[in-house]
């Protein structure tokens, strides 16, 4: 999440990075949160300019929140 909100890379290797977020959320059964890594993974594909910090912040605490869960 880091190397897209930081921003300087190429839509493809957002995507990418996007592309993997949304894979794992899939893989702990995260779909909503998985659909907004793929709106974001799209939308670096197509090179749009968007402010991906607010959704990702969102993963981001959700993931942390999702761990700890997990980990109790």
């Amino acid at each position: 999440m880091d190397q897209i909100l930081a921003g300087g890379d190429s839509g493809a290797a957002q995507a990418r990075v996007a592309h993997n977020l949304k894979g794992q959320l899939l893989n702990m059964g995260e779909t909503g949160w998985a659909d907004i890594a793929r709106m974001v993974e799209f939308a670096a594909k197509a090179e749009e300019d968007h402010d991906y910090a607010p959704p990702l912040q969102a993963i981001r605490e959700a993931m942390s929140a999702i761990m700890e869960y997990r980990s109790s």
